[in-house]
């Protein structure tokens, strides 16, 4: 027997159990009556082929063909596929340049459209560099709509002798989303939809920009009120599902429990069919149909309305049910097979508030033409940690921890407080809306003063006290820390007390400093000391979880205090009180103030001390084009080429950086306008500029000063 008639019974078997969707074989061949060669075939066959890997998410279907070659292996030839359905517009580009072919491998093979493209009867050549004997599968990748023309400019020579081509196998969809925006931009009013999906970038209107270690990954975006992201519909409607399943994926910080129904959402209002994802009263939340036939429920019973990162995915299984998860984890699921009809409109999709208030953080928004499975929905949360940049290292682990939890959080960077008792200047960065008063009036503490990062308050030691609300009489845990820095040891005073008034004898927590040493007090009794000195900058956290509160200088455990907080002080847990307590009133500065309700780890506790905010300003000059010099740190600080936003004589060039793009200077006049931005560094008349400036640079000539 042959060895090419060998292969091809070998081929033709291994497609008889690719269609009986066998798992495993293994097989024993007999070639010859003298010599017996054992072969033994893995063969893992799916429901979707396993053994091609998607070659790029960014094309959104793919169609296997299998094809024989009945002799040996050819070189530099192509074969014929006919009768391809081109015809799906919203599939397809109109000249059919987005299509491609790979072998199992994923290597891209050359094709040349013949005739019919933007019909079902489109005929193609695809070119091998080794057409191998038997039967193999290549594929057929298109959808996507921003992709170069694929397609050689002229026909390929040489046919193969002996082949033939099976049928396509049936349309299967890209495991990577068709819509992603990510909120990493950190500037201006465009969320950049990061799929090859061209049309989608989202309008921002209200929203903040907020740095990496308030957000899940990289930047993402605050919300209040009728803050929103709007989403033009996609021009060639494939954001429109029809009948098909689909699901939704995002990231949802939030302490809001009011009823916040719509987080996301496309039509289902005014008449029209759509679909709804968000939450009711902090549990998972949907919506799906039209006017007269739609279905909406919760899914699940547990708010998320907990000031911490989740992860909430809704996965529209059209025909079955619409399934939830957390986390990963699913939450609930209901029946949804009633809504039979398209979900399709014109609407735009709406990020954020539209008819039902939304207070919180949003990142990494996604959407996918499909029912994402339980597997793929767990990776999915597994894969949440990288980080695209933060602050004290660059490109290490997500920050989700820093937030995670954070019900106040006062960075007292303000350049001013209005010292009147009345003003909320002091504010919270938490995102709950828990903003300070300087008190008291006309003699309280201004802010502006040198901070540990940025600005701090300083307190006289006489009256001074910053007071903002916060309500942590139900909290089972928490953790409290700040910066501060005193002017002095000797007496006893407070320096932050959680309480229902100001210098309380039953505090829920008091932090004092007794001579040079710093203390807790808890239900009746303190805490054994830990010795610091004045006119030095210490960082002071205390965790509380099962009657054990764990104090901590600079991320050092310095002593456990064992004592279960009672509920006659814990329900005097109201208002955090900074420069204050039982003993008097602090002399010295304070910054960076942290209220968690959770108890940080030993971890997290030293890397909260070894953490630094990100820059005050980042230019990476990576736009290439135009007038604008774009600030990504969040801080809004974005520049002009030249003295203004015309194109003039002073304008640098863009040109390649040491990273992405850059900018030439002429050593003449050329310079990028950032504006006075001394009132983010810390500049102050008291006492000497304290500042950090980098850059990456190439001298062209010496002798100048590079700013």
């Amino acid at each position: 027997m042959k060895i090419t008639k060998i292969i091809n019974k070998i081929s033709r078997f291994r497609e008889f159990l690719r269609k009986t969707r066998k798992k495993r074989l293994y097989i024993l061949l007999g070639l010859s009556s003298s010599i017996i060669v054992v072969v033994v075939l893995v063969l893992f066959i799916g429901g979707k082929n396993a053994l091609a890997a998607w070659f790029d998410e960014a094309w959104a279907f793919r169609r296997r063909i299998p094809v024989t070659n009945n002799t040996t292996a050819e070189t530099n030839v192509y074969i014929t596929i006919a009768n391809v359905d081109t015809s799906d517009t919203a599939k397809f580009q109109a000249d059919c340049g987005d299509i491609r072919f790979t072998k199992e491998n994923g290597q891209l093979l050359d094709y040349y459209i013949v005739s019919g493209c933007g019909t079902a009867t489109t005929t193609l050549h695809v070119q091998f560099d080794t057409l191998i004997a038997g039967l193999q599968d290549i594929y057929m990748y298109y959808g996507n709509p921003s992709a170069a023309n694929g397609f050689a400019g002229s026909d390929f020579s040489t046919q193969a002798s002996n082949y033939s081509v099976g049928s396509l196998a049936t349309e299967e969809k890209s495991p990577g989303p068709v819509a992603y925006w990510k909120f990493d931009e950190g500037y201006g009013a465009v969320a950049n939809n990061s799929t090859a999906q061209t049309g989608i970038n989202g309008t921002i209107t209200g929203a903040t920009w907020q740095t990496e270690d308030k957000c899940i990954n990289g930047k993402c975006l605050y919300f209040t009120s009728t803050n929103n992201v709007s989403v033009p519909d996609a021009p060639n409607n494939s954001l429109d599902f029809g009948t098909d399943s689909f699901t939704i994926s995002a990231w949802v910080r939030t302490g809001n429990s009011a009823e916040n129904k719509n987080l996301i959402r496309k039509g289902a209002g005014a008449g029209l069919s759509g679909w709804r994802f968000g939450l009711s009263n902090g549990v998972p939340h949907f919506l799906i149909g039209g006017p007269s036939n739609f279905t909406e429920n919760t899914l699940g019973s547990t708010s998320i309305a907990d000031n911490k990162w989740h992860q909430l995915i809704i996965v529209y299984n059209r025909g079955g049910n619409a399934v939830g998860y957390v986390d990963g984890k699913q939450v609930g699921t209901r029946d949804i097979s009633a809504v039979t009809g398209v979900v399709d409109n014109s609407s735009a999709i709406t990020i954020g508030n539209t008819f039902a208030t939304f207070t919180g953080f949003l990142d990494d928004i996604r959407m996918y033409n499909y029912a994402r499975s339980a597997a793929q929905i767990k990776a999915d949360y597994a894969s949440r940690g990288s980080s695209k940049g933060g602050a004290a290292v660059l490109g290490g682990d997500s920050d989700k921890w820093l937030s995670d939890g954070l019900v106040g959080y006062w960075k007292m960077d303000e350049a001013s407080w209005t010292n009147d008792c009345t003003a909320t200047s002091v504010t919270d960065s938490s995102g709950n809306g828990n903003n300070g008063k300087s008190c008291p009036a006309t003699t309280g503490p201004t802010g502006g003063a040198a901070g540990k990062f940025g600005n701090a308050g300083f307190f006289d030691g006489m009256d001074d006290y910053v007071s903002a609300p916060l309500n942590g009489t139900t909290y089972t845990e928490f953790t409290y820390g700040f910066w501060f820095n005193t002017a002095s040891v000797t007496g006893t005073t407070g320096i932050l007390q959680w309480a229902n008034a100001l210098s309380s004898g039953s505090p829920m927590i008091y932090v004092r400093r007794n001579t040079s040493n710093i203390s807790i007090y808890n239900s009746g009794a303190y805490s054994n000391s830990i010795p610091i000195s004045a006119n030095t900058w210490y960082r002071f956290d205390a965790t509380y979880k099962d009657g054990v509160t764990n104090l901590y200088l600079n991320g050092q455990l310095g002593t456990t205090f064992t004592r279960t907080l009672t509920s006659t002080y814990q329900n005097n847990g109201t208002t955090i009180y900074a420069g204050n307590g039982f003993d008097g009133y602090f002399n010295g500065s304070i910054d960076e103030v942290r209220i968690y309700n959770r108890a940080l780890s030993p971890k997290e506790v030293r890397d909260l001390y070894s953490w630094a905010p990100g820059p005050v300003g980042y230019w990476n000059f990576d736009e290439k084009t135009g007038q604008a010099a774009n600030d990504i740190s969040g801080n809004g600080l974005s520049g002009t080429l030249g003295a203004n936003s015309s194109p003039g004589s002073d304008d640098p060039t863009w040109s390649t950086g040491k990273f992405g793009g850059a900018l030439t200077y002429d050593g003449s006049n050329d310079l990028t306008n950032i504006g006075n931005i001394s009132s983010k560094l810390n500049i102050t008349s008291a006492t000497p500029p304290s500042f950090t400036l980098g850059a990456w640079f190439k001298p062209q000539s010496g002798g100048n000063d590079l700013s």
